[in-house]
């Protein structure tokens, strides 16, 4: 429900019953001003009267309790937004004869470019004097290579067409719809660099995954390599142990059989 322009608020009120929404957009129902004013202070808001409502109908006001201070805020800031982004459209006029030279053509020309490359609209206006306006074929011509000169950065918004003693067209500018196909180009080029970022680290990561989990399976066969050779030197060391014991209780054999 919009507020309007003019409205009443807390002790501004003038009716004894108002029906009343709650900040939550709940309806407490028909209550008396007093009991409004208690619901609407209990919160630390505000009673706003929204619509009149209608006496010959028995219908009372209709009130909201709110912040009444944070909408103004709000609607303020909404208003400047608005302002903000508004595109002012300047319509710009050129007029000429229907017998207008060469030079004086290409002159009005370089004056309609520049207003269209601004972003304004144009609009070009052939005057006929006595009974020029009895044979208007001439002004079409005109307008049509007006309208063909200018064709790279503008549209016909309205096509040439005689009002009394006049011939009237008005061209669009195509720089503005330009420039807002562009901006919106922008936006989707960085949305979509955005993206891509994001998929290249996602990416990265998971080849960096993918390679910490080879090293780590590749490790248990190492392992095993280096376990084996490590029980292989083992081995080998018991079996060198062995044979010196037993080369050594030879000798001692020897020596106890030459003494006797």
């Amino acid at each position: 429900m919009e507020i309007t322009k003019e409205f009443r608020i807390n002790r501004e009120i003038k009716a004894s019953n108002v029906l009343v929404i709650n900040s939550d957009g709940s309806k407490l129902g028909v209550l008396s001003l007093r009991d409004a004013l208690n619901q609407s202070e209990s919160q630390s808001l505000d009673l706003v009267q929204v619509s009149a409502g209608n006496v010959e109908n028995n219908v009372p006001p209709t009130c909201r309790i709110m912040d009444y201070g944070k909408y103004c805020y709000e609607q303020d800031k909404k208003s400047k937004e608005a302002k903000k982004n508004q595109k002012v459209t300047v319509l710009k006029e050129i007029r000429f004869s229907v017998n207008i030279g060469e030079g004086d053509f290409e002159t009005k020309l370089r004056q309609a470019k520049n207003f269209l490359e601004q972003g304004n609209k144009l609009k070009i206006v052939i005057k006929f004097r006595g009974r020029e306006n009895n044979n208007p074929s001439r002004g079409f011509e005109i307008m049509n290579r007006f309208a063909a000169e200018c064709d790279e950065i503008s549209k016909i918004e309205s096509k040439a067409q005689v009002e009394g003693k006049s011939m009237i067209m008005i061209l669009s500018s195509k720089v503005v719809q330009t420039k807002a196909k562009q901006q919106n180009k922008s936006k989707e080029n960085v949305k979509d660099g955005i993206q891509k970022t994001v998929s290249d680290e996602n990416g990265t990561e998971s080849n960096a995954n993918v390679k910490q989990e080879d090293g780590l399976e590749q490790e248990p066969d190492n392992f095993d390599i280096v376990k084996g050779q490590n029980s292989t030197e083992k081995l080998d060391k018991t079996d060198s142990e062995s044979n010196n014991l037993n080369e050594e209780s030879e000798e001692v054999g020897e020596q106890v059989n030459k003494t006797t």
